[in-house]
């Protein structure tokens, strides 16, 4: 596995969840009473936000303490299946690791039992430190952008622990995220970003009288941000807001971004989820408001889903798609080779087909539906204007490519469409190596570009029934006819 390029630093632990069915009511008290079918665990808190990151396209190393017990090795047991995780646990006798379980029936949370020692005495011993320092070291290399520090306050992060990351992040140039439930002094004026959800800001700044802490969610997060990043030396600071979205303080600037609107099942983990994809976004070279825009995406994806869940870039990239104008399907080379790559990663079924797609017609349509319904993913290759008169004439395309690229991207069945200028799409076949290629049943006894490749990775061709009559070509004689016969007629009269 390749280096890390960010280390997440934190309190980890143990979410459990036990789903059970509910049917009658027990004898002893007015409670349901749940039989278990299932238990789920997953890593929480740091090992959640590592899990994301890795799920989201990064490299993290993950630093944190867990106990020498049942809980512990259980969180390196779920870690050890996220690909890209680069683990450095620490693991101690006087440590309980916190675990938090959940019953659920029907999707509906019933009950939370935690279970947890915070451990601030265990980390102060000057082992424990030194054994701190030696994990992260081994973290160290040339690629480290980022450290991620995710304080739930557990006992992993006393000040002594906060000074050993912000020395580590200084020895190599490195930019420091905190996701933050309290104790904000211990961040003050050494690092970039901090990341809390709306109470916890109001209770770092619950001395300070200001009205506006007393006005609306939105004005209470921007207000509040603010002060933080006034009185704690924080350059920015970030405050989640449910359903109103982010309020957002940075470099004296401050602004809302509103909320993508979903159903909410679970919000579980979600701000673990955020954290993970502000960091990715930063990583990736993304300003403050598209890797905001990042993280939102990826936590409106996290509560649809019951529980800890780890959200995947293919589902970001999805997700961004289908929620702007088609305009935002059309891509370029290298934008459709990440988004295979985050398909193939996913473990999705990639469809390509290509064509010229001038005049589109019902033809088209009916290849495009028969191909988005053999796999996950459709991405279309068209051609550019000067590769169709290369292969039609000069007298086409009869519709600019720009036009021609908006009306596939406006069938709901494509995911993506990708211009190019070759007669061939065969190189871009080859960035995207999809499972099928799919082409008109006209080609069968002719050399279909790109067919050799995909075959030869394990791939298939499916080629489609052609609709009788629909051809650009055809369709362009017909017309021809018609407008000869309707001058012809006018001539006459």
């Amino acid at each position: 596995m390749r280096h890390p390029h960010c280390v997440v630093v934190g309190d980890c632990m143990l979410d459990r969840t036990l789903l059970s069915t509910t049917s009658r009511i027990c004898p002893e008290a007015p409670v349901p009473v749940a039989v278990l079918q299932e238990v789920r665990d997953a890593a929480g808190g740091a090992g959640n936000v590592a899990a994301n990151i890795a799920a989201l396209g990064g490299y993290p190393a993950l630093v944190s303490i867990v106990g020498k017990d049942e809980a512990g090795y259980a969180i390196g047991s779920c870690l050890q299946h996220v690909p890209n995780v680069w683990l450095s646990l620490l693991d101690h006798e006087a440590v309980q690791t916190t675990v938090k379980m959940r019953v659920v029936s029907g999707g509906q949370l019933l009950l939370r039992v935690d279970q947890e020692r915070p451990y601030y005495d265990v980390i102060g011993y000057s082992d424990v430190q030194a054994r701190l320092v030696q994990h992260l070291q081994g973290t160290m290399s040339e690629s480290l952008r980022l450290f991620v520090i995710s304080d739930y306050g557990k006992g992993m992060l006393p000040q002594a622990s906060v000074d050993n990351v912000v020395a580590a992040a200084r020895t190599v140039g490195a930019l420091i995220f905190v996701d933050c439930k309290r104790e904000l002094y211990k961040y003050a004026g050494v690092v970039n970003l901090v990341k809390l959800n709306l109470q916890e800001a109001m209770d770092s700044v619950d001395d300070a009288c200001h009205p506006g802490l007393a006005a609306d969610k939105i004005t209470q997060g921007c207000t509040a941000a603010h002060l933080i990043s006034q009185q704690f030396g924080i350059p920015t600071v970030v405050v989640t807001l449910g359903a109103d979205g982010v309020a957002v303080s940075s470099e004296g600037q401050t602004w809302n971004v509103p909320a993508h609107t979903q159903a909410v099942f679970d919000v579980t983990g979600a701000g673990d989820t955020f954290m993970a994809g502000l960091a990715v976004a930063f990583l990736e070279g993304a300003d403050l408001r598209s890797a905001v825009d990042m993280a939102n995406v990826a936590a409106a994806l996290a509560v649809q889903v019951h529980g800890t869940t780890i959200v995947t870039r293919f589902a970001v990239e999805q997700f961004r798609r289908q929620q702007r104008e088609p305009q935002f399907k059309l891509a370029t080379l290298e934008e459709a080779r990440r988004f295979a790559s985050y398909c193939h990663d996913a473990g999705k079924k990639i469809v390509f087909t290509n064509g010229c797609f001038d005049l589109l017609h019902p033809g088209h349509v009916h290849v495009l539906r028969t191909a988005r319904a053999a796999g996950d993913v459709l991405i279309v290759g068209f051609n550019s204007d000067e590769s169709v008169r290369q292969l039609k004439g000069p007298t086409r395309p009869l519709i600019p490519q720009g036009e021609r690229g908006l009306q596939l991207c406006d069938h709901h069945v494509v995911d993506m469409a990708v211009v190019y200028d070759e007669p061939s799409p065969d190189r871009l076949i080859r960035a995207i190596s999809p499972h099928v290629l799919v082409k008109g049943e006209e080609y069968r006894n002719t050399t279909i570009p790109g067919a050799e490749y995909v075959a030869s990775c394990g791939g298939e061709i499916l080629l489609v029934p052609m609709l009788d009559w629909f051809s650009t070509t055809q369709l362009q004689v017909r017309l021809d006819g018609v407008q000869t016969t309707t001058t012809g007629q006018a001539a006459a009269s």
